[in-house]
């Protein structure tokens, strides 16, 4: 597995932004470690299924990095390295529903105590409902 996780590393990952380079290479490492020796053919999705249970204390990450671990072996399909994808039969962790939303009245004691490039980026948010990442990564350029 550690060929396929090698072409990944530098044919895919590369089409991806920064911080989804940086997420998803850490996930690589982590399968790596438990699957790296492994041959491709030889991967069943109950092998998977225990990685991933192996994560299951942190459920985010652990659906995290089963979404790039069937990607991976999405392309190792398209790459000839195993016929059929194991990973497709393993199913996500349900995560619990948000508890709290921020209510106008936490939004409006925030923006009052905000400093004004705050209060821009919070009426951003808002009006476009752009998420933290996508704000931050705002330039000039995207005025037009």
């Amino acid at each position: 597995l550690t060929d396929c996780i090698t072409r990944y590393r530098l044919e895919v990952l590369p089409g991806k932004a920064p911080h989804t380079q940086v997420d998803h290479g850490r996930y690589l490492e982590m399968i790596e470690a438990v699957h790296g020796r492994m041959h491709p053919r030889h991967l069943r999705a109950v092998h998977i299924r225990q990685f991933v249970d192996q994560l299951g204390a942190k459920p985010t990450r652990a659906n995290r990095c089963l979404e790039v671990y069937k990607h991976l072996l999405g392309m190792a399909v398209q790459w000839g390295a195993i016929d059929q994808n194991p990973a497709r039969e393993v199913t996500r962790f349900r995560l619990a529903p948000r508890r709290r939303y921020v209510s106008d009245a936490d939004f409006r004691a925030v923006y009052a105590a905000a400093e004004p490039m705050v209060q821009c980026a919070m009426d951003l948010a808002v009006l476009t409902g752009l998420r933290r990442a996508d704000l931050l990564g705002l330039t000039r350029a995207s005025l037009t």
